[in-house]
């Protein structure tokens, strides 16, 4: 079996993770879309989001559990909550910067060499709209290849470079890899052609029944690619370059203190040992 066909039938049996990952989307679209002046709005979108995050999160951790063939039932849920937040909300922090920084510098540059006769924020507002897709797809991207990597070093209490090593599986697993970006590529098409749809420079509307729809597809898309990706992190693999093995990352720091400690060490035979000048 192919490792799509593997990936969607892990998920499959776990449809009820898809749903809920998708009322969890469809639950922030709706409180966004019903933005307004109160002093209470921003508080509820605090709330909701954090909630909404935490979830995503756990539901995450329980893929990534279930690709290693450990119990994901209601326990592993909570825990995977409590636990991977802080090291996937760190991650997503960087995945934020990554993406969007490079399409702020280049926003402001374009703007400033070719329209700078018009107002910025409103020449800004639709360009973002037009390449809002392309750039959630990239957060999309590196989302599902780097997850699990992260997921796999917190549960080593190791530190890592997760978005070095998830991109890296496109290197040492590049069948697989490319095989899971046919599926991201198809998830970003058809978010952008739901965004496409939408009148450009107008608040996003309360999702309708066809848009949830989407969502649902895309949701189950979503996790069926991050299980795909955990498969192929928790495969074996001889690559030097790979994740260290469980323990082995405080041998290898060992490993190299002891050789700097002996490349600095002045052994005290040394000089007694060695010729002099000839008599």
């Amino acid at each position: 079996m192919s490792l799509l066909g593997r990936s969607f039938a892990g998920i499959n049996p776990r449809f009820h993770l898809v749903g809920i990952y998708t009322l969890l989307d469809l639950l922030v679209r709706i409180v966004t879309a019903q933005a307004d002046d109160s002093a209470e709005w921003p508080f509820l979108f605090v709330f909701v989001s954090v909630i909404a995050v935490a979830c995503t999160f756990a539901i995450q951790g329980v893929i990534f559990s279930a690709a290693a063939g450990r119990p994901s039932g209601a326990q592993r849920f909570l825990e995977a909550a409590a636990i991977l937040f802080l090291p996937l909300f760190w991650l997503q922090i960087k995945i934020s910067f990554l993406v969007w920084i490079p399409v702020a510098l280049g926003t402001v540059g374009w703007h400033a060499l070719f329209a700078a006769d018009q107002p910025i924020e409103t020449w800004a507002k639709g360009i973002v709209w037009w390449i809002a897709p392309g750039v959630d797809g990239a957060a999309l991207l590196l989302t599902v290849y780097c997850t699990p990597v992260a997921i796999r070093y917190r549960e080593r209490n190791a530190w890592g470079r997760p978005v070095r090593d998830g991109l890296g599986l496109f290197r040492r697993r590049t069948r697989g890899a490319m095989e899971i970006l046919v599926l991201v590529l198809l998830i970003v098409g058809v978010t952008a052609a739901m965004h496409y749809m939408e009148e450009p420079g107008k608040d996003p509307p309360v999702p309708g029944v066809a848009q949830g729809l989407a969502l649902l597809a895309t949701s189950w898309m979503t996790l069926a690619a991050l299980f795909g990706t955990s498969l192929l992190v928790l495969q074996p693999t001889t690559d030097p370059m790979a994740m260290p093995r469980p323990g082995e990352d405080g041998r290898r720091e060992d490993a190299r203190r002891e050789d700097a400690g002996r490349d600095d060490e002045v052994r005290p035979d040394d000089d007694a040992a060695a010729p002099g000048p000839p008599a």
